[in-house]
């Protein structure tokens, strides 16, 4: 179950960041969740034998203060990258809109 939420969490961080309307936004997002998901990733691999032991906590559930307020942290820029591209949608319709009705002199 646990692995099934970081996979969404990654889905959804990846479709943001693919959505996104500027570079810096994409590269931002992508960022951030490539980052939470190598974190999960070693973690896992550590848990099962996979991979030697790292130290790395698992984001958002393993103990650990200072990790956690990153990956919170990073979770609100998602949000405010995915925020921004929906505010983007409804000036541009707005603007293109307004350009049309206005007449050329």
């Amino acid at each position: 179950m646990i692995v099934l939420c970081y996979l969404v969490l990654i889905l959804c961080g990846t479709i943001i960041a693919v959505q996104s309307h500027d570079r810096f936004g994409m590269l931002l997002g992508a960022g951030l969740v490539m980052i939470i998901a190598l974190q999960a990733a070693v973690n896992i691999g550590v848990t099962t034998s996979l991979l030697p032991n790292k130290g790395l906590p698992l984001p958002f559930i393993s103990y650990g203060g200072s990790n956690l307020v990153f990956c919170l942290l990073a979770v609100g820029i998602l949000i405010n990258i995915w925020r921004q591209g929906l505010g983007e949608k409804s000036e541009r319709s707005t603007v293109r809109l307004n350009s049309r009705l206005t007449p050329r002199i």
